[in-house]
């Protein structure tokens, strides 16, 4: 992972690099999640790249970078659709559980995401 300059507090963006090459990004950013204060990631790797365990390490790298954010008590939450069967199994193997489902209007269309959280007390930070 390669940090990017500026973001605003408590927000980290990092592109995740195979061999030195870009191949995609991941970050944390404050959120709310049933009107309780979060954190929330996401990311994407390019299509040439997927299959190959890249997303998983880089969500295992940023767990411990989201934990040094976090206030006591916080969680992670993703919001992956619930289409998206990578993203989702993912998650779950990444240690996060499922906690519902819901649909935004998104770009002109409706997103239909399933809610995955992540407790990270207890997790070291780094």
């Amino acid at each position: 992972l390669r940090a990017s300059a500026g973001e605003p507090p408590r927000t980290r963006m990092f592109a995740i690099l195979a061999d030195g090459v870009p191949v995609g990004g991941i970050g944390v950013w404050p959120s709310q999640e049933n009107d309780e204060a979060a954190l929330e990631t996401g990311w994407n790797v390019l299509p040439e790249w997927q299959g190959r365990g890249i997303a998983k390490l880089a969500v295992r790298l940023l767990i411990p970078i989201a934990a040094s954010l976090a206030d006591p008590g916080q969680q992670l939450i993703a919001n992956p659709d619930v289409a998206n069967g990578p993203s989702n199994a993912l998650c779950q193997s990444t240690g996060f559980a499922p906690i519902g489902e819901q649909r935004f209007p998104f770009r002109g269309g409706v997103l239909h995401t399933r809610i995955w959280a992540l407790a990270l007390d207890g997790v070291s930070a780094q």
